[in-house]
């Protein structure tokens, strides 16, 4: 066969032919060769393979554990069930002397402790990760093993390790550890990052605090309650992360760190801040999610580089006035509090993109919410909102929820009826224009300073849906429903100031 494609070969290069009839004969001729190769080989793997095995199952030794394995002996009852069967096996099994075969799946019911690995003396602890002796376990510094404690010994000898080879990073994490290693503050100013998650301290050592250089501190899922004061010490630090601990406040040595972009104390046990987080002017994202957070401190108004706060789930019944100062904030997470009010001032954040207002007990929202051009999500279930300012309608949403609130229904005419007032007159009378006066211009007057007619009036200020100004007892309002969002008709509610000053005062378009 092989002389005869040769000589085909032999006879189509002979003859003048064009480069594609030649190539195609050259792939036909590659093909069959293969063909022939592989049957060739198949044919010599068939001939040299072992005859099969017996398809009788075997039972495995049980090697070093049959010297353990006790002789066992019928029972009455035995007896009598294998007697009614088979006697020559009862006969077999009566004998107690005779050694009991097990089979392999039988093995670990009788399977001791495994000697340990390092010393092959005494047998190892089950939990033990590496198979050893707690002698052993032990003696081995790179060992962190929770059966016998050694993450302690093993974090020391790299914290020692570290004080020769100074490295830029450290990782100590989950290493079951109680405290931190001895002289980890020395290991030197070089150090950048420090990883001390998930372990078990309860507290750090001042002397950490001799880590300057520290850009990045991990302390998530620890136990610890305070941070010592010396954290004040690293000013290049740019993100500590410390939730999932048990910290009930935070040292006011934290407003020292200047450099400081990220930090996060979510799920703790925070009641307060200190004033002097005020100071982390960088700051751009604040997380206080799941603590125990009563109140804010004011000079928060001042983090205003902050693009992402999470306050979800705490106490707070209030929130700073000046909160409008934080013009860059892209995320505002308020959801789960004890809101009642919101400051008139959250409509000047006009970087907001997502708001979480859920689960509170808000009754109304700013008049001004209307300017966040940008936002695109707001969370709104679970309050006590009767209607939505006008201003709503101007947002583009893509996620509205507002479900679980009583809100006014669309046919309830005698309520709507008592929201829409309309003024007699086309001017505002004299008192109203003078407590309007004093309200604008922030004049502060004590009991007795003013008529009581006028302070009275000026108790009860309210603020225009279209100018943001003040007013009293002249207004005009009125309630009407609109569609936001892609499931939501809900009722929004208008008062203007000044109804026939056009050039003052320019009411929503609803229509």
């Amino acid at each position: 066969m092989g002389s005869s494609l040769a000589k085909a070969l032999q006879e189509l290069l002979a003859k003048p032919v064009d480069v594609q009839t030649l190539s195609i004969a050259i792939f036909i001729l590659g093909l069959v060769v293969f063909t022939v190769l592989c049957l060739l080989f198949s044919l010599l793997h068939v001939s040299h393979k072992p005859p099969l095995q017996s398809k009788k199952k075997r039972r495995r030794s049980l090697g070093p554990y049959v010297n353990h394995v006790p002789s066992v002996s019928t029972t009455q009852g035995a007896r009598n069930r294998v007697h009614g069967k088979n006697k020559k096996t009862a006969n077999e099994n009566h004998s107690s002397s005779q050694q009991v075969t097990v089979s392999c799946r039988e093995v670990p019911r009788y399977q001791l402790n495994a000697l340990c690995v390092s010393c092959g003396r005494v047998q190892s602890k089950k939990a033990c990760r590496y198979s050893r002796c707690g002698e052993c376990c032990r003696a081995n510094k790179a060992s962190i093993c929770t059966a016998h404690g050694t993450g302690g010994s093993a974090a020391l000898g790299i914290v020692e390790g570290a004080l020769d080879d100074r490295p830029q990073e450290l990782d100590l994490s989950y290493m079951n550890l109680k405290q931190c290693p001895s002289r980890i503050g020395y290991v030197g100013t070089q150090l950048v990052c420090l990883n001390l998650i998930n372990n078990r301290l309860t507290e750090l050592p001042e002397e950490i605090g001799l880590l300057r250089g520290l850009e990045e501190l991990f302390l998530q899922y620890n136990c610890l309650k305070e941070l010592p004061d010396s954290i004040g010490q690293f000013h290049k630090l740019q993100e500590l992360d410390c939730k999932n601990n048990h910290l009930c406040k935070l040292p006011g040595s934290l407003g020292n760190l200047s450099l400081l972009s990220i930090f996060n104390a979510t799920n703790n046990l925070l009641q307060s801040l200190p004033s002097e987080i005020g100071n982390l002017t960088r700051l751009e994202e604040l997380c206080l999610h799941s603590n125990q957070l009563t109140k804010l401190p004011d000079t928060i108004c001042n983090l205003v580089n902050l693009t992402a706060l999470y306050l979800g789930e705490n106490r707070l019944t209030k929130l700073p006035a000046g909160l409008g100062k934080l013009i860059m904030l892209t995320e505002l997470d308020l959801s789960s509090c004890e809101l009642t009010e919101l400051p008139d001032s959250l409509s000047r954040c006009t970087s907001l993109i997502k708001v979480w207002l859920s689960n509170n007990k808000l009754q109304t929202l700013p008049d001004q919410l209307g300017r966040l051009h940008q936002l695109k999500e707001l969370h709104v279930r679970n309050n006590c909102i009767r209607y939505f300012p006008a201003s709503l309608s101007y947002l583009q949403l893509y996620t509205f929820s507002a479900n679980q609130n009583p809100l006014l229904y669309e046919w309830d005419e005698p309520v709507r009826a008592k929201l829409t007032v309309s003024p007699d007159t086309d001017v505002p009378p004299l008192l109203e224009l003078a407590a309007r006066q004093v309200a604008r211009c922030n004049v502060a007057w004590n009991d007795g300073d003013l008529p009581s007619e006028l302070a009275d009036l000026l108790r009860s200020r309210k603020q225009c849906s279209s100018c943001e100004g003040p007013f009293f007892r002249y207004y005009q309002s009125e309630v009407v429903f609109a569609n936001i969002g892609i499931f939501h008709r809900v009722p929004l509610y208008q008062q203007i100031c000044s109804p026939f000053n056009n050039m003052h005062c320019q009411p929503v378009d609803l229509t």
